[in-house]
This record gives structure tokens, C-alpha cells and sequence, in this order.
């Protein structure tokens, strides 16, 4: 795996670990409309697979289009980093939105 590909593991799995603490702890709720009705159905369960599912789906596509030359290593490199940057950002400000929506509750 590339180092951009373990560094995103990475960070969606802090994503993963940090989601179900918060929502088991009751701190916030999971605001995407997909995943909250999956946890309605399945509970817990039901946004760790979908999460999981998710980030390796999208991780596993970048990954083979490195090892069978799909695409050039450079495209691929800038989707990887666009990939990092966009879930830190919207990390980011799911975790102030959880923040605020916890503490002016």
C-alpha cells in the first residue's frame, strides 16, 4: 500500500473510532442521512460496516490503479492528497458542528 493510501486508512479510521465513541457516549449524533438510517437499523454495527466499507472501497480503487498503471502515479498522488485534505476538512468541521451542537444543547 502507498503511503498516501496509509495515511488515509489513518485518518478514516480515527473518523470510525471517533464516530462511534461520540455517538455511544451520546456526545452527538451521526448527522449523514445514509448512515443514520443505517444506524437505526442496525445500530452500532451498521455505520462501522458502512464506514468501513466506504474508505476501503474507495482506497482499494486508488490502490489498484497504482499497481496496474491505470492511471499516472502523479494523478493518482493529487487524488490521494485531494482525498486527505477533503475528509480532514470536513472531519474538521463535523467535530466543531458536534462541538457547538453538544455544548449549546
Amino acid at each position: 500500500m502507498t503511503i498516501y493510501g496509509k495515511i488515509l486508512s489513518a485518518i478514516c479510521l480515527a473518523d470510525l473510532i471517533s464516530t462511534v465513541v461520540g455517538i455511544e457516549l451520546g456526545f452527538f449524533a451521526e448527522a449523514n442521512p445514509i448512515l443514520a438510517a443505517s444506524m437505526a437499523y442496525m445500530g452500532t454495527a451498521g455505520i462501522i460496516l458502512q464506514k468501513i466499507l466506504m474508505n476501503i472501497s474507495s482506497i482499494v480503487v486508488l490502490e489498484l490503479a497504482v499497481r496496474f498503471s491505470a492511471i499516472s502515479k502523479k494523478t493518482i498522488r493529487l487524488y490521494y492528497k485531494a482525498a486527505i485534505v477533503s475528509y480532514i476538512v470536513f472531519y474538521l468541521i463535523g467535530v466543531v458542528a458536534a462541538s457547538f451542537s453538544f455544548v449549546f444543547r
